[in-house]
């Protein structure tokens, strides 16, 4: 019975047509390059030529608490994010200051049962609830770095975030990596772009056993 259903999703899930992936592509000219609102963390993973790509390429900009660090030491305070937010333990005072006194939002949030990349995964999430969009796309500068620990909990954020936003569109950057959340009920077709990253492309089971896996 489980094979005669797992054969009738897997006929149907080759008959209709793949979502494409195109983790690079912010990448492209400015005037075709997809927007998408941009997160920043606190994390030396990601430099300054993919942080200013990135930033050039969003509409919305939030720095989860010390990503406000990143964003002035790394593109100066012309770049001025749109919001911080955090418990602020770690973005400098200084910082925070100059980018409110320059129109920057500052959201203070104490819960320590959330991380800081999920306190901004909300920002975002509200801005897109209050525009009645539920298939935005938000790219989170910083995922992966030399801590294990915070790759994973970015994973899990990432995971979070889908299940409750099954039409967003959300990856992870780093300088030498990239990642992005499958929905197990579609096919995918991820471009790799062997100038920014590869030639190698991996699958992750998350959340679940898996059957069947192919690259």
């Amino acid at each position: 019975m489980v094979r005669s259903v797992l054969r009738r999703v897997a006929r149907r899930l080759m008959t209709t047509a793949a979502v494409r992936h195109d983790l690079h592509g912010f990448h492209d000219a400015a005037a075709t390059a997809p927007r998408a609102s941009l997160i920043v963390l606190n994390s030396r993973a990601c430099g300054a030529d993919l942080l200013r790509a990135l930033w050039d390429a969003s509409d919305f900009r939030v720095c989860a608490d010390g990503g406000a660090n990143r964003v002035h030491d790394l593109l100066g305070l012309d770049a001025v994010p749109d919001a911080i937010v955090g418990d602020f333990d770690s973005a400098r005072p200084e910082v925070v200051d100059a980018y409110a006194s320059r129109g920057c939002r500052v959201e203070r949030v104490r819960d320590q049962d959330a991380t800081d990349l999920e306190k901004a995964l909300g920002v975002v999430g509200a801005r897109w609830d209050a525009a009645g969009t539920d298939d935005g796309a938000v790219r989170v500068a910083g995922a992966f770095g030399t801590r294990f620990d915070h790759e994973m909990a970015a994973i899990q954020a990432l995971y979070g975030f889908g299940a409750a936003r099954p039409n967003a569109r959300a990856t992870l950057h780093g300088d030498h990596a990239a990642a992005c959340l499958l929905s197990a009920d579609s096919r995918h077709e991820l471009l790799v772009r062997r100038e920014f990253e590869g030639p190698h492309c991996g699958l992750l089971p998350i959340g679940g056993a898996r059957r069947r896996g192919t690259t």
